[in-house]
């Protein structure tokens, strides 16, 4: 599966000849997100970069360089087959996205990414005067592992998104490895009993990661 089965997924839910090119990158950043909360695996490996606009995926973005629309027919142009998400739990995902970030305009998604910490650290640690900064898949992965809710402060408001009502069941039970980083911290003020726990479960945590 690539960027483009999703994106392209996306689109059909829509039911509409097109979407604005960054609501879609912005779609396609939380299915990739949540599809991690529910199964702890990438959804698909094209690189992200963190953009002023929030996180973009590239090869996505050089396909509807220059648009401010595009449809799915223009992307399966692009990728010269036919495209489509054919596992039912990643297509079951893409459609909960949809249902719960597809009525957001494209600036309240771009605001709604700035209060994601992968999108936020990148940006935040990229050379001076760059205009993108790599965004590691993985941190999105790990980030969204951690996510028990989906309630963003933007400039205008605060939005509270019904994603979790939408997703299928999660696949794996897994905490962050900040959580774990914090749990392997604090075991020096925990019995010993509990601090073996706490660092049998990050090691297992990290032999599956």
């Amino acid at each position: 599966m690539t960027v483009f089965d999703v994106a392209s997924s996306m689109l059909r839910h829509s039911s509409k000849d097109s979407l604005n090119t960054l609501k879609l990158q912005k779609l396609v950043f939380y299915s990739f997100g949540w599809y991690g909360h529910l199964t702890g695996e990438k959804l698909f490996n094209e690189q992200f970069y963190a953009l002023t606009k929030g996180p973009i995926v590239s090869p996505l973005l050089s396909a509807h360089f220059g648009m401010d629309m595009v449809s799915a027919d223009q992307l399966e142009d692009y990728a010269q087959r036919s495209l489509a998400v054919t596992d039912p739990y990643a297509e079951a995902v893409v459609e909960a996205v949809w249902l719960s970030y597809g009525k957001f305009s494209k600036w309240d998604l771009i605001e709604m990414t700035h209060c994601e910490k992968p999108w936020i650290n990148a940006w935040t640690s990229r050379p001076a005067g760059a205009k993108r900064n790599d965004l590691p898949a993985e941190s999105v992965v790990d980030h969204f592992r951690g996510k028990t809710s989906a309630v963003y402060e933007i400039p205008t408001r605060i939005v509270d998104v019904p994603v979790l009502s939408f997703l299928p069941d999660r696949r794996v039970t897994c905490m962050s490895l900040e959580s774990l980083r914090e749990m392997e911290n604090s075991e020096s003020r925990v019995p010993a009993s509990h601090a073996a726990s706490a660092r049998e479960l990050r090691r297992r945590f990290l032999t599956l990661a």
